[in-house]
């Protein structure tokens, strides 16, 4: 049996079951248990798992510090291009379209082209920008509506109960929201002002898109903004596996998983 194969197998077996014994996987693929502490020291320097007395179990998602959320992370652009990639397909002129805040909807905001006369309802100063520049350079043509809301200096958002009740007030052709982390129960972020902000830009919308990397499948943070049954459709990459309990609990809804190819 491959590596690449073992190594589905053990990463499999911690989504499913939180934890992956040497013995137990030596034995179901026929292989020394030499075997299996190689591999698992391969998946833990990818920091896929976490070694552990007797196996390796998942590395649960830490809460993040606001900065460290913030930050883009270039070991997953190529699943983050992939999947803004498919996103951007979905966009037709004459749109009404939201968007959460994100380094996935800056991305996906520097994919677009083509687009006539859409409108943009956004609440990041970031996203803006990247819009604006779309704009400018004649990729797009597109007006831009901003929420009212205080300006918070570390998301470079506008946030709190004025931001909500704008968003209160429209509702959208197609929305696209992203999470810090995706359970079974459903899409979580850490921060409250988000939540609050992404659960009306996923409910309020004729069709609502979740963009999310498959490393944050199976783990949670700090608030729940939206169940998996609110989105029409999830669109992950297949660095990862999704694990069994997502894609049982996606099968009781109308939710259309979508899985990407990433380069």
């Amino acid at each position: 049996m491959r590596a690449q194969e073992r190594q589905k197998y053990i990463l499999n077996s911690i989504q499913k079951n939180g934890f992956v014994s040497i013995l137990e996987a030596a034995a179901a693929l026929d292989v020394s248990d030499e075997t299996i502490r190689r591999d698992i020291n391969l998946l833990q320097e990818k920091n896929l798992l976490k070694k552990v007395r007797g196996g390796a179990s998942s590395i649960k998602l830490p809460y993040r510090k606001e900065r460290e959320y913030l930050r883009p992370n270039s070991d997953n652009q190529p699943e983050r291009i992939a999947i803004c990639t498919a996103a951007a397909e979905m966009l037709h002129s004459g749109m009404v379209v939201a968007m959460t805040r994100g380094v996935a909807m800056t991305t996906l905001a520097g994919l677009l082209s083509g687009l006539d006369d859409v409108t943009f309802i956004i609440n990041s100063l970031s996203l803006a920008d990247e819009l604006l520049n779309r704009i400018k350079r004649a990729e797009i043509s597109a007006n831009i509506l901003m929420t009212g809301g205080e300006l918070s200096p570390q998301t470079h958002c506008l946030t709190g109960s004025m931001t909500t009740d704008t968003l209160d007030t429209y509702t959208f052709d197609i929305s696209f929201c992203t999470c810090t982390a995706l359970s079974a129960e459903g899409a979580s972020v850490y921060l409250p002002a988000d939540s609050a902000c992404f659960s009306r830009i996923a409910k309020r919308s004729a069709v609502s898109v979740l963009l999310v990397e498959s490393y944050k499948l199976g783990k949670k943070s700090t608030c729940t903004y939206a169940k998996l049954s609110d989105f029409d459709r999830i669109i992950t990459d297949n660095k990862l596996p999704v694990p069994e309990n997502i894609l049982k609990a996606i099968e009781n809804t109308k939710t259309e998983l979508i899985v990407v190819e990433y380069a």
